[in-house]
């Protein structure tokens, strides 16, 4: 190989590495059909918990059309777990930090590498919203005899059985721009 080759191929290679590593802040116009979605959903989190006033970021996870059809996913999070897997934007909307997540047709999750100092920078955006995520999962179980001797202790993992007032999908017809929304309760 000569030198162009070399430097076409480290050039490519810096490339590749630093473009699955941005965090773009973007901006929610009032009129678009997002902030309508967010408006809507943050009201119900509100309404079902007064907590989400103050508390949490929303994570929008976009997919794009497919057969016709996109879904946007709204989620609420109360803790920093996301910098485990970090978004690809964010925006301030409503008081609220949105974590823009984006998959492909296949609907697979775009991985975003981001490093330490961009994630530092998100959890500086995202401030005093979130909680700090339990790194371990799950409760330390004891029951004992009406004497006080310990019967058992088991570590017991909770098992989510889905759906919460905290999510909602919108999925949008292309075609005709009708929007459907499923809640998971």
């Amino acid at each position: 190989m000569n030198l162009k080759s070399y430097l076409f191929l480290l050039l490519a290679c810096a490339f590749s590495s630093t473009s699955a590593q941005t965090l773009e802040k973007t901006f929610i116009s009032d009129t678009s059909q997002m902030a309508s979605f967010l408006r809507e959903f943050i009201g119900d989190c509100i309404e079902a918990d007064p907590m989400y006033q103050e508390k949490g970021v929303i994570e929008a996870r976009v997919h794009p059309y497919v057969e016709g059809r996109k879904r946007i996913s709204l989620y609420q999070r109360l803790d920093d777990s996301f910098k485990y897997n970090p978004p690809g934007k964010y925006a301030h909307f409503m008081g609220k930090v949105i974590l823009f997540y984006e998959f492909n047709e296949a609907y697979d999750y775009i991985e975003n590498q981001l490093p330490p100092e961009k994630i530092d920078f998100l959890l500086e955006e995202v401030g005093d919203r979130v909680f700090i995520a339990q790194t371990k999962k799950g409760r330390w179980v004891e029951r004992y005899e009406a004497d006080g001797t310990l019967i058992s202790r088991n570590h017991v993992r909770m098992i989510s059985a889905g759906g919460s007032p905290f999510s909602i999908v919108y999925v949008i017809d292309k075609a005709t721009g009708q929007v459907q929304k499923l809640k998971t309760v």
